[in-house]
């Protein structure tokens, strides 16, 4: 997800909990929920706020709230895809322990490795390039993020390409490709879940490019990323109640190819209620660029 703005979570004073009352019901009941969502309001003066990379204080977007109906998908995994859907839950078991995803060498090397090997047998890929990752949690700067987005435009996926593989970017840019985010949680999540949207429901003019700006990058000064407007109302969110280590999800943000398929999935974290007082989400996230070097984009 992007980084561009960040709501940390505070720890309670009560005593933790690690699952809801009902969390025993979880394979025998459904836990749809409604929940409040921040989607992007037009300022009146029709001025879009950018964000500095690094400064997450810098981007203080005009929000508005609307209460939708995000429906449980735990007991139905097999109905999303990446292409039908834009997302999908893969069942799949890391390597790493919980505490070997507090060492960065360790994600960027066995993680990056074993995470490049899995996007290659879902997606059939060619070639992926993984280019960033971050870890939320208790005992990290970066907390759920609170709004409706997507990490990339169509221009910033191109800007991608070009920015981490300048020499092979002519030729990879005339076939397929995509940005895949790997979301995994580090242990079971029932606060702060992850809501995806259905690509299909979720309109081109719902959707609103703002700048990006990265003071170290001399090659890739601007980016963009989506911030997301609530529109007609026709979005249909999903989330994995109880979502296990073992369960991963994968969501794109940009599809290349143009005939029906999902290109893009509108995202937020959401508080559930009842969930307050439970353990502060962990999750890793990987974000990837997917090459179908023998695929048309058309």
């Amino acid at each position: 997800m992007a980084s561009t703005t960040t709501v940390q979570t505070t720890q309670t004073q009560a005593p933790v909990l690690r699952a809801p009352p009902n969390a025993q019901n979880l394979t025998t009941s459904s836990h749809n929920v409604r929940a409040t969502l921040y989607y992007y309001k037009d300022r009146e003066d029709g001025k879009v706020t950018p964000a500095i990379i690094g400064k997450p204080e810098t981007f203080k977007p005009t929000v508005e709230t609307h209460e939708v109906t995000i429906t449980d998908i735990s007991r139905d995994l097999d109905k999303f895809t990446l292409n039908s859907h834009g997302f999908q839950i893969i069942n799949h078991k890391s390597n790493l322990t919980y505490e070997d995803f507090f060492d960065n060498d360790r994600i960027k090397t066995e993680y990056y490795e074993e995470t490049s090997k899995l996007l290659k047998q879902v997606t059939g890929a060619s070639h992926i390039l993984i280019f960033d990752h971050s870890i939320r949690g208790p005992t990290s700067p970066l907390g759920p993020v609170r709004h409706v987005h997507i990490d990339q435009t169509p221009t910033s996926a191109r800007n991608r390409v070009v920015y981490h593989l300048p020499s092979e970017s002519p030729h990879l840019l005339r076939g397929r490709y995509e940005i895949i985010n790997v979301w995994r949680p580090l242990k079971t999540i029932y606060r702060d879940p992850l809501a995806v949207a259905d690509s299909h429901s979720a309109a081109d003019e719902d959707l609103l490019a703002v700048p990006l700006f990265y003071p170290d990058r001399p090659r890739y000064e601007v980016g963009e990323t989506y911030s997301v407007r609530y529109g007609a109302g026709t979005h249909k969110w999903y989330y994995c109640y109880g979502q296990g280590v073992e369960q991963v999800l994968m969501f794109k943000c940009f599809e290349s190819k143009k005939d029906g398929r999902a290109r893009r999935c509108p995202h937020s974290s959401f508080e559930c209620e009842g969930t307050a007082e439970m353990e502060e989400r962990e999750n890793v996230e990987i974000r990837a660029l997917v090459f179908h070097i023998d695929e048309e984009t058309e």
